[in-house]
């Protein structure tokens, strides 16, 4: 028996001072469990409690800053008043993950996201836990868009969130079912075309038949 399912996708993003993920913290963690169809089965968000007195000393680029500062982020740090532990957020993602995956408890679970190779590298150093239930097995929503792109010639733009763990998650399953939905149209539109083909080659051999007729 394989040792991982399709069945579930675990879409994870992270906010983080940065992305070298031996260096940078992580500071908030968001998870959407949904089916293979992409039906949403639970989520879980949690902003991180690093016990910091003084946020604003916290080593980091101008740009992350801002865009923490921005989106919120670093507010709710500075009231500390929903923040919760590494050990608690490990705990609550693996918990909300085994919850929605009731009978497949021995398989584990492919990653979903956007450019998913820094959240799990920050999830593996950060949610052992978690990170152990996760497949090398992955669907990134960046890579999809960028064959749709470049092979059919596709344009898809993710719906607009504020830059926080739990909204780029959910534009990221967003940009998945549009993508999702495409490759429906463009298999149905493919059996049209086979459709016309075979009705174009019977009506060329009875043409031809009568063509034969004296």
């Amino acid at each position: 028996m394989k040792d991982w399912t399709p069945e579930r996708i675990a879409w994870v993003d992270v906010e983080s001072t940065g992305n070298r993920p031996e260096t940078d913290l992580l500071l908030e963690v968001a998870v959407v469990v949904t089916s293979a169809g992409l039906r949403e089965l639970g989520r879980e968000s949690l902003v991180i409690d690093h016990a910091w007195e003084d946020v604003d000393a916290i080593e980091m680029v101008d740009v992350v800053r801002e865009m923490h500062e921005k989106n919120g982020l670093f507010e709710e740090i500075r009231e500390r008043e929903y923040l919760v532990s590494m050990e608690e957020a490990d705990h609550r993602m693996t918990t909300l993950l085994n919850s929605c995956c009731e009978g497949l408890e021995d398989q584990r679970i492919p990653l979903g996201g956007c450019s998913t190779w820094i959240d799990r590298s920050l999830v593996r150093l950060h949610l052992p836990k978690f990170y152990s239930r996760l497949h090398h097995r992955g669907l990134d929503a960046s890579s999809l868009k960028l064959a749709m792109v470049n092979w059919a010639g596709d344009r898809f733009h993710r719906k607009k969130y504020p830059h926080r763990a739990l909204g780029d998650t959910l534009s990221a399953i967003s940009l998945t079912r549009s993508i999702k939905r495409r490759l429906f149209e463009l298999k149905r539109l493919r059996v049209e075309v086979e459709e016309l083909k075979r009705e174009l080659r019977s009506r060329q051999e009875e043409a031809r038949l009568l063509g034969a007729c004296p």
